[in-house]
């Protein structure tokens, strides 16, 4: 549902009270889409700012914005496999496909590092130097509202306490899946996470190391590890 439209001086009131956070935070986390009012270049503008005080951003967003926003430079993004298909303007039918549009979007510093969410199939995150996948945990699903958005929190979690790529992975799996369980719009239970969060690490992490992109085509192997 579309919030409240937003005036000319609220969307300058909103800009101005996140350049005036001090100390500088070390992440803005851009999420859902823009409020009515504001213009498609609304989250670019932010991710330019946020930039400019040394603030890392995480993107979740979709359409134009997230086009515009992604011009600016990010420091990860979090697309679907339909918004991934959108950026690279073409159909992406495999494993080979996804890894290779992500790529793109990092090589061209557009994103320092791309967490594709590949619904009921494997979690991969995406940097300058590697590939790293893990495969979805079999929960029963009783909704899957929120899993997306804690997906995302799982990942700050991680980086904010100095947790390795890999582990990050796992703990975002076990944060998106705990959602999974919840009934309704209830986010993850701590509890759950934990458990899953153990039983995640226990099984294989697929990790890779790239060969440089060269003049801006990122090729990627035919032998995709299927994890």
């Amino acid at each position: 549902m579309p919030g409240p439209q937003t005036s000319v001086g609220e969307w300058a009131s909103t800009l101005f009270a996140i350049d005036a956070l001090a100390p500088a935070p070390r992440f803005l986390v851009l999420s859902g889409s823009l409020p009515p009012g504001v213009l498609a270049q609304g989250a670019a503008e932010l991710v330019r700012r946020a930039n400019g005080r040394g603030t890392r951003v995480m993107l979740d967003t979709s359409g134009l914005p997230l086009a515009l926003a992604l011009d600016a430079g990010v420091y990860l993004v979090k697309p679907s496999l339909g918004e991934l298909a959108a950026l690279a303007s073409k159909p992406l039918v495999d494993k080979v496909a996804w890894l290779a549009a992500a790529r793109q979007i990092v090589a061209e510093r557009r994103a320092h590092i791309v967490a594709l969410t590949l619904g009921h199939r494997d979690a991969l995150l995406v940097s300058p130097d590697e590939e790293i996948r893990v495969k979805a945990l079999p929960v029963p699903v009783s909704s899957a509202t929120g899993a997306g958005d804690c997906f995302l929190a799982g990942l700050i979690v991680a980086l904010r306490r100095g947790d390795g790529r890999r582990d990050a992975v796992h703990l975002v799996q076990a944060e998106a899946s705990a959602t999974l369980l919840s009934a309704g719009t209830a986010l993850c239970d701590a509890e759950a996470v934990n458990r899953l969060y153990e039983k995640s690490r226990m099984w294989k992490t697929v990790r890779r190391a790239f060969r440089p992109c060269v003049q801006g085509e990122c090729a990627v192997d035919r032998n995709v590890p299927s994890g």
